[in-house]
């Protein structure tokens, strides 16, 4: 039995989507560049399996005159920032979304949660229930679209996942309390979800890692989460 076969037989009451489906077009579009490998290598041969997810936003030795020149084409001539996101996760516990389209490419197999913009409900809260969850095989890099809600995927087994991360420069980096504050204060309802540096996030109220860095809780329902295949 394959790997999506034997996750569907552990996970009865979960529809689990794949790229193939005409489906995974509202949230991404697959695509393909020489580098995707030489990328997804390096970051595999440097980097560890922890048991929490974690997150790096830049490689600068990956910033090569091959690989910026190849990935500008994904961000409109723009040189994006390419970083990694390995860890054990399993379940939802909040959401995100970007004003820049992320690309990613799966080093392993892995499972991603997505929600459509309109699922955010007065940027203040959505339900985990509209939900959909795609299992992403290894060597597959899609571009998710902008304002598409997801966080860090869920692993297949036991042995957790690996993923290359790329978004607009300076995504993901901590804002000066300040300018956070001025941001928050503007009236605009989108800036109560504003996190870090083109990081629009809510939390499941049960994620504490999240809760307590002041995320605004506003992912409501069940906490989901995949059962791996070992």
């Amino acid at each position: 039995m394959d790997r999506l076969s034997l996750l569907r037989e552990k996970n009865p009451g979960l529809v689990i989507h794949t790229v193939d489906e005409k489906l995974f077009t509202r949230y991404a579009r697959l695509v393909s560049s020489p580098v995707f490998r030489k990328i997804a290598d390096h970051i595999d041969r440097t980097t560890t399996m922890p048991d929490r997810n974690t997150y790096v936003a830049d490689i600068p030795e990956l910033h090569t005159k091959e690989i910026d020149d190849a990935l500008c084409a994904f961000y409109g001539g723009l040189v994006p920032q390419i970083g990694w996101c390995n860890g054990k996760n399993y379940s939802m516990n909040g959401s995100e979304y970007h004003k820049g389209p992320e690309l990613t490419i799966a080093i392993t197999d892995c499972l991603m949660w997505w929600m459509l913009p309109e699922d955010l409900v007065d940027f203040d809260h959505a339900a985990s229930s509209r939900a959909e969850v795609f299992y992403i095989p290894k060597g597959c890099a899609f571009l998710l679209k902008p304002e598409i809600l997801h966080l860090a995927p869920c692993k297949v087994d036991s042995a957790g996942y690996k993923t290359v991360i790329i978004l607009p420069m300076g995504t993901n980096r901590p804002l000066d309390p300040d300018l956070k504050a001025k941001i928050r204060a503007n009236g605009d309802p989108e800036s109560k979800l504003l996190h870090m540096s083109n990081k629009y996030m809510i939390t499941h109220k049960d994620w504490e890692p999240l809760v307590s860095q002041g995320v605004h809780v506003g992912l409501l329902g069940e906490n989901r989460k995949v059962e791996p295949i070992d």
